[in-house]
């Protein structure tokens, strides 16, 4: 007789109450392949291939089955023994690997926080029992579940393994009544399988509760695509997946996200390469330069107290304003570098703001204008060359550092520590010149030399010095890497100066305003990189290898040149950015290109540059519209000039413009500054 007033409780076990800290289940196989690797008597084709093997096998042994006894369930030793007849496995050896792979399963197991609470709640309620569809048996989810949480060591297990039925075809629900004496009306399930937990569950009437488990993001299903079996980015995507599922934030629950699984894996990787990039060579402190060592500095903190690893890490202010400063020595070099920098820019007006002074008495100094034809290249080649030569104008610039000269000295005094023969500074994206420019100021206080390390070197990082040593994660010359910054901005505005206040120097910082950060969620964030953070030490700990993987990076940059997707181009694209100069109006970082634009860009024959500063995560924004027309404009690439084109030969001063094929000679006009007796004649 079943029992009426009797009320049931049962959970789904993987993915409702627990989960794996790998990204997708198969990811324990990966696992278990690196352990494989050092037993050398097995066979080096079975240790190589020991993940797909294992994936197959398990599928091959499941319709075996079927096909001798009509059961789709197969076991965790019915798998092993086909694997050892498949092999040629004596076995001993087939239980030392069972043995890995449950002591796998074991470490890489984790509660999920929210459904746990749910599970204490219906045991003070009601009778409680756990059904999963599992190649494991009951006596193996025991021992793999019971250190996990109390309430797995007591509680009835129900797996498809022991009764050979399943949730998904509901023949475990029925094994579950009778045993249990239950009514399905009064009995209510929690699962994460809409299919096996919720549609079969209501097929007997169950009431069933769906507990949607946490989806892979668009860039982990990219990464996945063709690296499923490489067990750092299983073993990264879990943890960022960890991250989701446990998370507390409720408010900019995406940008939580992002920071998780998109920015904590980036700068994790770096973070941690870096690390024991200068452990290797002997580093006490670890200088994280402001702002972008901001973030990565948080990170290194984590790492470096879950590792005890004997590094101490200090925050140090600077910038390229704030420490490129010319001297007698660097004085040439300081201007060309101004000039190299800003070449595609208003020249005058970002020399003005490097220099401190205003752009009309620059004017003043300079008294140089672009004479009529000479081209903005060769203007600039003229400009840079005549602040150089020029006496006067060099020794009013010198005269205008010498204080800043001073302060800079004292402040490196009061924050570094020169006992060692080293100095470790940690940077983010950059060429290495401002850099070059502290470890001179540096060598005038200690002959040390100057380890920086870049997340990105552009191709400047290549040249090292003697005392200035460039170490870079990647090298590359594709000028895409640049995103990369988008990822560590902060609250702070940049380092201009420093002020003695009494006996202390302290950092001048340019006045932003903070709201468009805080707006787009920046303490979310973060957060999500530190609980990344967190976890990716846990999953090193438990596996006892490094998540730093080169290739996760590439295949993510492959993402976002090629494949990202408009959630994440809306949230990278609307960080709060500003590339030069003055900052106190930060626009968004890759505002959404329109159609209009790029015809108006085309027409004039400009590159997207000249709107947006990432035109590949712009274009993104408004992907379909514009992609469409990019590629029409590609496919005709002689269109532009027939519709609109400026031609100027330099030699023969002659200027023509072509206007829908009607070719406008402009020789006269240039010459004569008037717009008369233009000569028009068909191309």
């Amino acid at each position: 007789m079943m029992q009426l007033s009797k009320k049931l409780y049962s959970f789904d076990i993987f993915d409702t109450l627990v989960t794996r800290r790998v990204a997708t289940p198969e990811g324990v196989f990966t696992l278990i392949q690196k352990k494989l690797r050092d037993i050398s008597n097995l066979p080096d084709f079975f240790k190589e291939n020991f993940c797909t093997i294992r994936i197959e096998t398990e599928r091959y042994a499941r319709y075996n089955k079927f096909y001798t006894q009509l059961s789709y369930e197969v076991s965790f030793d019915e798998i092993y023994d086909t694997i050892a007849n498949n092999y040629n496995l004596d076995g001993s050896t087939i239980e030392y690997i069972k043995q890995i792979e449950l002591a796998l399963e074991k470490e890489n197991l984790v509660t999920i926080t929210k459904n746990i609470s749910k599970l204490e709640q219906s045991v003070r309620n009601a009778d409680v029992v756990l059904i999963t569809d599992m190649y494991f048996k009951f006596s193996h989810l025991r021992e793999l579940l019971k250190d996990i949480h109390p309430l797995f060591k007591s509680l009835k297990i129900y797996s498809s393994a022991d009764f050979g039925v399943s949730k998904s075809n509901g023949k475990l629900y029925e094994c579950v009544a009778k045993n249990e004496n239950i009514d399905y009306c009064n009995w209510t399930h929690f699962g994460d399988s809409y299919y096996s937990d919720v549609k079969q569950a209501k097929r007997y009437g169950i009431k069933a509760v769906w507990l949607k488990q946490e989806d892979l993001l668009s860039h982990e299903k990219y990464l996945l695509k063709n690296n499923r079996l490489d067990a750092k980015i299983q073993a990264s995507i879990g943890a960022a997946r960890l991250s989701r599922i446990n998370s507390s934030c409720v408010i900019n629950s995406e940008k939580f996200g992002f920071g998780a699984s998109f920015a904590g894996p980036i700068l994790y990787n770096y973070v941690d390469w870096v690390i024991r990039q200068s452990l290797r060579s002997g580093a006490k402190t670890l200088y994280f330069v402001s702002r972008d060592g901001y973030i990565p500095k948080k990170i290194a903190d984590i790492i470096i107290e879950s590792k005890k690893i004997p590094i101490q890490t200090k925050y140090i202010y600077g910038s390229r304003i704030a420490w490129r400063i010319p001297t007698e020595e660097n004085y040439k070099t300081f201007i060309e570098d101004i000039f190299d920098e800003y070449r595609d820019k208003p020249i005058l007006k970002l020399l003005a703001y490097r220099l401190s002074i205003s752009e009309k008495k620059l004017r003043e100094i300079v008294k140089i204008s672009q004479p009529l034809g000479l081209n903005r290249r060769s203007y600039k080649k003229k400009l840079c060359q005549f602040i150089i030569e020029t006496p006067s104008i060099k020794e009013f610039i010198l005269r205008q550092f010498k204080k800043k000269h001073d302060l800079l000295l004292s402040y490196l005094r009061q924050e570094i520590d020169f006992k060692g023969t080293s100095l470790f500074f940690v940077d983010l994206f950059g060429s290495g010149r401002t850099q070059d420019y502290l470890c001179d100021a540096i060598n005038e206080i200690a002959p040390d030399t100057c380890v920086i390390f870049h997340y990105i070197a552009t191709i400047y990082c290549a040249n090292s010095t003697t005392i200035s040593k460039k170490i870079s994660y990647l090298k590359s010359k594709k000028y895409a890497h640049y995103w990369v910054e988008l990822l560590a901005r902060c609250l702070d505005g940049q380092t201009v100066s420093y002020e003695l206040d009494g006996i202390k120097i302290n950092p001048v910082l340019e006045k932003i305003d903070k709201i468009p950060m805080k707006n787009w969620g920046f303490e979310s964030y973060l957060q999500g990189i530190l609980s990344y953070t967190k976890n990716a030490c846990m999953v090193e700990s438990a596996n006892e290898f490094s998540l730093c993987s080169v290739q996760h990076y590439i295949a993510l940059f492959d993402y976002v040149c090629s494949s990202l997707d408009k959630n994440n181009a809306d949230i990278l694209g609307s960080i709060p950015y500003k590339d030069f100069g003055c900052e106190s109006k930060q626009t968004e970082a890759a505002p959404k290109i329109s159609i209009l634009s790029i015809i108006v860009n085309f027409v004039l024959c400009r590159k997207l540059e000249r709107i947006s500063l990432f035109p590949f995560i712009s274009v993104r924004r408004n992907y379909i519209k514009c992609e469409s027309l990019l590629r029409f404009i590609k496919r005709f690439p002689t269109l532009q000039k027939f519709i609109f084109d400026i031609h100027f030969h330099r030699k023969a001063r002659k200027l023509s413009i072509t206007v829908f094929g009607i070719k406008i000679d402009m020789s006269r006009i240039l010459q004569k500054g008037q717009y008369n007796n233009a000569k028009v004649y068909s191309r």
